[in-house]
């Protein structure tokens, strides 16, 4: 299509969500990773916006592993339809998840797997597990 390979110029809403695990987790440093991720998809935002009729919303959510996010977050999730009282789970289940992918990488690469493979590893239920304790 002329909107690019993997857009459909009949779509009429679109949803970018990306998750971003950032370290320190003070508010400051949080809302610096969330500033970086809207410059970063600025682009991909704009070029969908020009070449399809879609309204475009982009939603970066950045989360440390122990649940920190600063307000742009939530103000993020609320923006996906999440209620205030909904927040709070929906935010321990990404770092449930968050958690799950950072053993799966731990195990990967315990089992002998490289570096290069350990960022891209096989499913959190596929990856092998580590032998002895």
């Amino acid at each position: 299509t002329r909107a690019g390979p993997g857009v459909d110029a009949q779509v009429t809403k679109v949803l970018i969500v990306e998750l971003t695990v950032a370290y320190p987790k003070d508010e400051e440093a949080l809302q610096k990773a969330y500033d970086r991720k809207l410059v970063k998809y600025a682009e991909l935002v704009e070029k969908i916006r020009t070449h399809t009729e879609a309204v475009v919303t982009y939603v970066p959510i950045v989360l440390t592993q122990v649940g920190s996010c600063a307000q742009t977050t939530r103000a993020s999730l609320k923006k996906m339809g999440i209620e205030s009282g909904q927040l709070r789970r929906v935010v321990d289940r990404c770092c449930v998840e968050i958690l799950r992918a950072d053993y799966a990488m731990f195990a990967f690469r315990c089992a002998g797997g490289s570096k290069a493979q350990a960022n891209n590893p096989p499913p959190a239920a596929a990856a092998p597990q580590p032998q002895g304790n």
